[in-house]
């Protein structure tokens, strides 16, 4: 990513406010840089930077909650998030099913 020139103006009364302006060039820069002195805005109130802008990413952090009930899972507020055999999106999947290839089975009873 290519370089970015910061100018910022800060007023003399309040250091926690400011103008920023984000300029591609420096020639926009000192174009201005130019029309705020034109302005009357005194040089220490005009501070420049060169920066470069940053990529970030976001992750989340997978919530899971085991639950002996369905009323438990209501209960822990984690039931907007998807049902049992559902995703976080609300998209339905099919309930595991034992098949003969699995040495499990989700069925129990006799």
């Amino acid at each position: 990513m290519a370089n970015k020139i910061i100018v910022l103006v800060v007023p003399p009364d309040d250091r926690d406010q400011g103008e920023v302006n984000v300029l591609d060039s420096r020639d926009e820069a000192e174009r201005q840089i130019e029309r705020l002195i034109l302005s009357n805005i005194p040089r220490d109130q005009i501070k420049v930077f060169s920066c470069q802008e940053v990529l970030f990413s976001v992750t989340y952090q997978p919530l899971v909650a085991l639950n002996d009930s369905v009323d438990e899972v209501a209960e822990s507020g984690h039931a907007e998030m998807g049902n049992s055999y559902g995703n976080a999106w609300g998209e339905a999947s099919p309930a595991p099913q034992a098949s003969q290839n699995q040495p499990w089975s989700n069925d129990y009873r006799d």
